[in-house]
């Protein structure tokens, strides 16, 4: 679902007003972000069958400044 909404994000930034396009934008990078690291997570689980903690923290190191700054 991520990645859909990144798509969904980045095809509509051109038909919302122009004050809104950035955060279009940061709303699409931002649930990227979120895809690419839930999907490194599950490889991560089912080789090393741990959970891996550390890079949803990471995840949050680098979505929320976007959000708290940039939204």
């Amino acid at each position: 679902m991520m990645l859909a909404f990144s798509i969904f994000f980045f095809s509509e930034r051109q038909y919302v007003p122009k004050q809104w396009g950035s955060s279009v934008t940061i709303a699409g990078i931002v649930t990227f972000v979120a895809w690419y690291n839930y999907t490194y997570m599950k490889e991560v689980w089912v080789w090393s069958q741990e959970s891996p903690t550390v890079y949803r923290y990471t995840d949050w190191l680098i979505t929320v400044p976007l959000q708290v700054f940039f939204l």
